[in-house]
């Protein structure tokens, strides 16, 4: 029972820690976002903070490598095929969870040159190239392309959506998102 206290202690400090470092990242870039800053916001000491982080990159990190898991989670749970029904239960579940956690999204993806959004399309083209058992070297690099061309698809509508504060339902750009990653822009133009 007292282990499970202090599980439970430490994963609210957490919680704490991520909150406020996440609502520091409005109005803050990381450059700029000082321990004392976070530990003043979590409402915790600076030596509580170093035992669960070695400094504000480390926090960044493991938040971006727990959302990341979550995604690959995610997809792990679909299998990919040309049907439309799992391509839309993907993208609507996978849209679901970025509504969920817009601030997290906002926040992370914020800047073109996000060091978040590099590592997530890496892993996505990682897993997509995986699901292939070809080995032919034309169909790879055309694959390759094709992955490219889709997830830079799904990221602009992603983008966008986000830009406009998330105005649509989830269901409507999974919608739209599924329909183009399956059917291309023939039907829309």
């Amino acid at each position: 029972m007292n282990g499970e206290k202090k599980d439970l202690r430490y994963s609210r400090t957490d919680r704490l820690l991520q909150e406020a470092f996440l609502e520091l990242l409005k109005v803050k870039s990381v450059d700029r976002i000082t321990i004392r800053d976070l530990t003043e916001r979590a409402g915790i000491n600076r030596c509580t903070f170093y035992h669960h982080y070695q400094d504000i990159y480390d926090l960044l990190e493991q938040i971006e490598d727990g959302v990341m898991e979550h995604v690959l989670e995610m997809m792990r749970g679909f299998h990919p095929n040309r049907e439309e029904d799992v391509s839309r239960r993907y993208f609507e579940c996978f849209c679901q969870y970025i509504y969920e956690n817009r601030t997290v999204y906002c926040v992370l993806t914020n800047g073109q040159e996000s060091r978040f959004i590099k590592k997530l399309l890496r892993m996505i083209s990682e897993y997509m190239a995986g699901l292939s058992g070809k080995e032919n070297d034309g169909d790879k690099l055309s694959r390759e392309y094709a992955v490219a061309y889709s997830i830079g698809g799904v990221v602009g509508v992603l983008h966008k959506w986000m830009k406009e504060d998330f105005e649509s339902p989830p269901e409507v750009v999974a919608g739209f998102i599924s329909s183009v990653f399956l059917n291309g822009m023939k039907d829309i133009l």
